[in-house]
């Protein structure tokens, strides 16, 4: 028997749609494979361009992807109906607004796991607050921080490029007292030219 994978976004109807043909296939079908990737919203438009990307998928628009094991795409929820039809006979029969209801519950456990401490996003933009009172707010890449700003405390905020949680590459650091350092990091740590300026107006550049 063949194995499905479906991804899409929590809050795409579709994406419940294809879940619930799945759900009913399995029922009927218990030997058919049936795996499901379901992303935050925040996550979904950059982690499908890598997925269409990763695979070969000729796939545009921004709704759910389903393939088969062996790499085949099937393409969205209407393409997946045909082929489970024209296969295994088998037809969906809900409800619109049944199917937006399960877009809601989807919706509802993926934003209740983004409170976890533990949780980050896979890629996609978002503003995450740990309970130590970090705030990242920015590009996330393989659930690590990739670029945006990080305020630390009150008034200490970085601003730029980060690998593997650290400061890494381009960036400013901005001071409670309203200095700022701007300049090259490396794995947290300052790195070649940079340039420090207080309010005093007094200016320092130079190699780290």
């Amino acid at each position: 028997m063949e194995t499905f994978f479906l991804a899409g976004s929590a809050d795409d109807p579709c994406y419940a749609q294809a879940e619930l043909l799945g759900d009913l296939l399995l029922t009927r079908f218990p030997k058919v494979g049936l795996v499901k990737d379901m992303r935050h919203p925040c996550e979904w438009k950059e982690y499908r361009r890598l997925l269409t990307q990763k695979y070969g998928f000729n796939a545009p628009g921004s709704s759910v992807i389903i393939w088969r094991r062996d790499g085949r795409l099937v393409g969205s929820v209407g393409e997946f109906e045909k082929a489970v039809k024209a296969k295994y006979n088998l037809e969906l029969k809900s409800d619109p607004s049944f199917v937006l209801k399960v877009m809601e519950e989807n919706l509802a456990l993926s934003e209740k796991a983004t409170v976890e401490e533990k949780w980050t996003p896979y890629v996609g933009k978002y503003k995450k607050t740990w309970n130590d009172g970090i705030v990242f707010d920015g590009a996330w890449k393989s659930h690590q921080p990739h670029k945006g700003s990080v305020q630390f405390k009150p008034d200490l905020i970085y601003e730029g490029t980060l690998k593997n949680g650290l400061f890494d590459g381009q960036g400013v650091i901005r001071y409670p007292d309203g200095a700022k350092f701007a300049g090259i990091f490396r794995e947290g740590k300052k790195e070649g030219l940079g340039k420090y300026a207080d309010l005093a107006g007094n200016v320092f550049e130079g190699t780290y």
